[in-house]
């Protein structure tokens, strides 16, 4: 019999208005530079075009891992139970899921003034640079607003945060992205 993940009770979130996948961040670690997160990529579709700028492990806790090439070509599939250990790259990609969607444990590991991630538009230019630090802050947030809702529901409501991250340009126009949390 095969075993079924029950993601019912992670608290999955959008990555701003990215298509297909949704993420919940397990744990972030400044000092040692790592931050756990799962992925979970929609059936049949293939995320954002992005490049990893650093070190990743990964583990498919459900589905099948589909990586696919620029161009949309598959490149790799990795089953359930697979762990890969997947250097900083330059070669953009897709993933996604296979007939269902996948979960997937991303462990990023980079160094000092290292990316995580690179969004691209589909003709290959930067639109967002996704660091340890976006990470950490939209980890943070999310706590905050779980401390204040536990405390809210203790005293007879029910009502959550709402999140929500957007992107601000920097100075040379690069995109970064910005975690706000709003507690009723």
């Amino acid at each position: 019999t095969p075993y079924r993940f029950d993601d019912r009770k992670i608290a999955w979130q959008p990555f701003g208005e990215f298509p297909h996948f949704v993420f919940s961040i397990l744990q972030v670690d400044m000092q040692q530079r790592i931050a756990d997160v799962i992925f979970k990529f929609a059936a049949g579709q293939q995320i954002v075009l992005h490049r990893h700028k650093a070190l990743n492990h990964t583990f498919v806790i459900q589905g099948e891992h589909r990586i696919y090439e620029e161009d949309g070509s598959l490149r790799e599939i990795r089953p359930a139970g697979s762990h890969t250990i997947s250097p900083a790259s330059e070669t953009p990609h897709r993933e996604g899921g296979g007939s269902e969607d996948v979960i997937v444990l991303f462990s990023m590991r980079p160094q000092p003034a290292e990316l995580l991630y690179e969004i691209l538009d589909d003709n290959g230019q930067i639109v967002a640079e996704v660091t340890l630090e976006t990470l950490n802050e939209i980890f943070q947030a999310n706590r905050q607003a779980a401390l204040r809702s536990t405390t809210r529901m203790k005293k007879g409501t029910s009502q959550g945060a709402l999140f929500h991250i957007q992107r601000c340009a920097r100075d040379d126009e690069t995109w970064h992205w910005i975690a706000m949390v709003f507690v009723p």
